[in-house]
């Protein structure tokens, strides 16, 4: 049995089946597994050190047996491959990939919400995560002056909700929230465009982010993917 086993780690690795190589095999891939984690949440300094760590790694890897860089391969895609699929799916630019890395459970949030509105089933208005922190309601009264004021007139204020059947002033309204013109056109793609571009800048857990903001957006994103 244990030949047989030999036979066969040596037929997929090219090596000889012994302790210090499947110590060193598990380690290569633990190397790729954990090096994913890295790469999770990026910001300018974490992506310097992310590229000089995979700069180190391929020039160790260059010298080494093409199995070990099948391990950290697929130490790698172990715990990043299929979110990153899904990433490269739903990204359209490498600003939208760059905010996937920075915020992921913003991204989460939105991609679930595009989800819903392209079902057109979605029973209510979409809410931060329910263990998410909420946002800081300390300019309240700021946001009602000046042009805080001039947005909510525009349909932002978080009391706002489109009727249940089509109307011409709620499509009107829903394109202003998208800064979208009222009047014309706009194609479905266009309008998911829109509120991805604004989601990504209004979303709670963002430092420019607004609760109330994003609410509308599903709102009115959603109303549009049904009645337009």
């Amino acid at each position: 049995m244990i030949e047989f086993f030999d036979v066969m780690f040596r037929a997929l690795t090219g090596l000889k089946l012994t302790f210090p190589n499947l110590i060193s095999l598990t380690a290569f891939f633990a190397g790729g597994y954990y090096f994913a984690a890295t790469t999770k949440r990026l910001n300018p300094l974490k992506a310097v050190f992310v590229l000089f760590v995979a700069y180190i790694i391929a020039t160790v890897l260059n010298g080494l047996l093409g199995v070990y860089t099948l391990a950290v391969v697929l130490g790698f895609l172990s715990n990043q491959g299929v979110f990153l699929t899904r990433v490269l799916l739903w990204a359209e630019s490498l600003a939208e990939i760059l905010f996937v890395m920075r915020h992921r459970a913003a991204y989460e949030d939105i991609r679930r919400e595009e989800g819903t509105s392209n079902s057109r089933a979605k029973p209510e208005a979409p809410r931060p995560p329910p263990n998410r922190p909420k946002p800081r309601q300390d300019d309240g009264n700021k946001q009602k002056s000046g042009a805080g004021g001039k947005a909510r007139s525009d349909g932002q204020s978080s009391s706002w909700k489109p009727g249940p059947g089509k109307s011409q002033a709620d499509i009107d309204r829903c394109l202003r929230i998208l800064e979208l013109e009222p009047g014309k056109t706009y194609t479905q793609k266009e309008i998911k465009k829109a509120y991805r571009r604004l989601a990504m800048i209004h979303h709670p857990d963002l430092p420019t982010g607004s609760n109330d903001a994003f609410v509308n957006l599903g709102m009115a994103s959603d109303y549009l993917a049904k009645h337009v």
